[in-house]
């Protein structure tokens, strides 16, 4: 997951933990890092692994929490770790009101919810890897092509939790 690894040599001096801590004047001054899973119902709930930080932290403690929070990737990664789905970024000003939002998905985690959508017998979904994480191709089946929908830039991971599955289903909407 390039949120906790930079590709210099495609473009990406740092990783997307990094880059979000350099933003923090736009992004927020204050992150929660939370770990969800994708419940039965597509909705993401905590599963208790979570981390806070800020940007007045000192540079061990920012790499603390950044290594451990890959630990925890890793560990999911792995199978070691059942039921996360994605990692949760919430930023938010001390003195303005509202917040930055966004979800880094596992591979597993993003499956699941656009799968939830998009049927196996009624489509076929294919990942391409990239750099900066990765893209998902959704066609359907049985259906001459008649154009290309793209989403562009966590369409799905920026949007509020509880309104994920409702987007794709617009998305759904839009291609079938």
């Amino acid at each position: 997951m390039s949120f906790f690894k930079a590709e210099p040599e495609f473009g990406y001096p740092f990783c997307g933990y990094d880059e979000y801590l350099k933003n923090s004047q736009t992004l927020g001054e204050d992150f929660l890092f939370d770990w969800v899973r994708l419940s039965q119902t597509n909705q993401l709930f905590p599963v208790g692994l979570r981390a806070r930080i800020s940007i007045e932290d000192d540079v061990v403690t920012r790499n603390t929490v950044r290594n451990a929070l890959a630990a925890i990737h890793q560990e999911v990664s792995r199978g070691a770790i059942p039921l996360i789905s994605a990692l949760q970024i919430i930023g938010q000003h001390r003195n303005r009101a509202g917040f930055f939002l966004s979800h880094w998905y596992t591979k597993s985690g993003i499956l699941g919810l656009v799968r939830s959508v998009f049927a196996d017998s009624d489509f076929t979904i294919n990942i391409k890897y990239f750099a900066k994480g990765m893209a998902l191709i959704i066609d359907p089946i049985g259906v001459q092509l008649q154009g290309v929908v793209t989403v562009l830039n966590n369409v799905i991971g920026n949007v509020l939790p509880q309104s994920q599955h409702e987007t794709l289903y617009e998305i759904r909407g839009i291609i079938s």
